[in-house]
């Protein structure tokens, strides 16, 4: 089923394609008007006029047919040939009501009697195919001038078609949208950890402190640093570097909520970012993390390995028109002190260059 706003969208361009259509026909009766009207200039004319129409028609994605003021067909195009399953030769000269259903010949009798100068739409019946199915076209037709030896221009719109293209449409949208999607996880997330990439820190940090200054709330962001990470790359293998980044993220998300953001800041660099927390909220955070990656070794028997961080915490107050870089930076001062003392703790910043080291 298509949803309101595509039908209603459907419905406007079909307006605009009729009333392109009766644009281009009127343009063709005033040129016929202009000509000389002798009887030789006047047939030329005509024939020139038919053959524009004929070319219009051809082109068009929907049934079209010119009728005479009884409703006979006096030429149609391939697709209407096509709707009603017969070669569009043997349409000419019919009454075109002889292929609407006859639940609907009230209708086609009170609708084609009411044409006017003005395209109509909304007109909506059952035409009946070769096969004697009924399917449900909608109509739109205009009037046009005696002198142009045509009473009325139809265009059939085929509803049950135009209904399994909406929904093709729908189902390419949701592929499409589907796949932009994993293009911005795969952006945006790093591949290995899971955590996000550190190109998507700024958007967040950015977002969250408008926020945090709108509504008066603080933001806080966790600096962190594996300790001696070379030492464990150089002394165990990159295999087992990688599988301590991957247990590191996880120890990390059962300390953190699910509307914070874990991101990996660099090679075995990462920050959390803490919306609507304090200072004191942030660091009672930072020393969940730092007492879950003491708590059990890294890796399995035989091999596993104590590991430690190293964690700044830097807090931006709603008053504060403090960008997401400074506040990182004012994070990673507070990093600073922790390796400056000795690494395996933390330590928060409190507005000075310096920050005084917080070891647990």
């Amino acid at each position: 089923m298509t949803t309101p706003n595509a039908d209603e969208a459907e419905r406007q361009r079909r307006l605009l394609e009729a009333e392109a259509i009766v644009e281009s026909l009127r343009l063709a009766e005033a040129m016929g008007r202009a000509a000389p009207q002798d009887a030789s200039a006047e047939a030329e004319t005509s024939a020139d006029a038919d053959m524009a129409v004929r070319a219009i028609m051809e082109l068009m994605r929907e049934g079209a047919a010119m009728l005479d003021e009884s409703g006979v067909i006096l030429h149609c195009n391939a697709r209407l040939g096509e709707m009603l399953q017969r070669p569009p030769e043997a349409l000419a000269g019919a009454s075109f009501a002889s292929f609407v259903h006859e639940h609907d010949a009230d209708k086609w009798r009170a609708g084609f009697g009411e044409r006017s100068a003005q395209p109509v739409l909304g007109f909506r019946l059952d035409m009946q195919v070769a096969d004697g199915r009924p399917v449900p076209v909608q109509i739109a037709i205009c009037s046009l001038q005696k002198a142009f030896r045509r009473v009325a221009f139809l265009v059939a719109y085929d509803l049950a078609w135009q209904e399994e293209r909406m929904k093709q449409l729908e189902r390419a949208n949701r592929e499409l949208a589907a796949q932009r999607e994993a293009l911005e996880v795969a952006a945006t997330t790093d591949s290995m950890t899971g955590a996000y990439t550190s190109a998507a820190i700024h958007d967040v940090l950015a977002t969250e402190l408008a926020y945090g200054r709108r509504y008066g709330r603080c933001v806080s962001v966790l600096l962190m640093d594996i300790d001696h990470f070379k030492f464990l790359n150089d002394s165990y293998g990159h295999a087992f570097g990688d599988l301590v980044l991957k247990e590191f993220c996880d120890r990390c998300r059962q300390a953190i909520r699910n509307s914070d953001s874990l991101v990996r800041y660099g090679g075995d660099e990462f920050a959390v970012v803490l919306p609507q927390t304090d200072g004191v909220g942030a660091k009672a955070v930072g020393e969940r993390i730092v007492t879950f990656v003491r708590g059990e070794p890294f890796g399995q028997h035989p091999r596993q390995v104590p590991v430690t961080i190293s964690l700044g915490v830097a807090t931006a107050t709603p008053d504060e028109q403090v960008t997401g870089l400074s506040l990182l930076k004012r994070a990673d001062q507070a990093l600073y002190e922790v390796k400056r003392h000795g690494r395996d703790g933390l330590a928060v910043w409190n507005g000075k260059a310096r920050t005084s080291h917080g070891r647990l």
